[in-house]
């Protein structure tokens, strides 16, 4: 299962590399640079929560099916392939400041958030005693 998990969790860490410079780009190392990337990464770890506990209610479960749901959801991926696409076109843009912070913290918050989702997804919902199956 690492040969499917493995490649996503690189796509998804470099999503999240990419998206910092997205953020280091367009606003430099400043306060607003500071603040965007707090707010995304907690709405990163809530949409985390929010993806992982779609899964609360079954008894039992695959070992990977919550770390493939959370790596593979659909409308993360177009997302932040729309943010990146809109980044490239930003420099066609004459005030790009703020679509910038816009790309920079919807993407962030994306990948940080799918990263969150796969690394601690067991911790996520060992509270609702769910058995794993190997």
């Amino acid at each position: 299962m690492g040969m499917v998990i493995g490649p996503l969790l690189l796509f998804w860490f470099s999503a999240m590399m990419f998206s910092l410079f997205i953020g280091w780009s367009t606003l430099g190392v400043s306060y607003t640079f500071a603040v965007i990337a707090l707010l995304a990464i907690i709405s990163g770890r809530l949409y985390a929560k929010n993806i992982v506990l779609q899964l609360k209610d079954e008894k039992e479960q695959w070992g990977f099916k919550a770390v493939m749901h959370v790596a593979t959801q659909g409308k993360a991926i177009k997302l932040f392939i729309a943010c990146s696409i809109s980044y490239f076109l930003l420099a066609l843009l004459p005030v790009k400041e703020l679509i910038g912070a816009v790309l920079f913290y919807l993407s962030l918050s994306v990948s940080y958030g799918t990263v969150h989702g796969i690394l601690n997804d067991k911790k996520i919902l060992s509270k609702y005693q769910i058995k794993f199956t190997p």
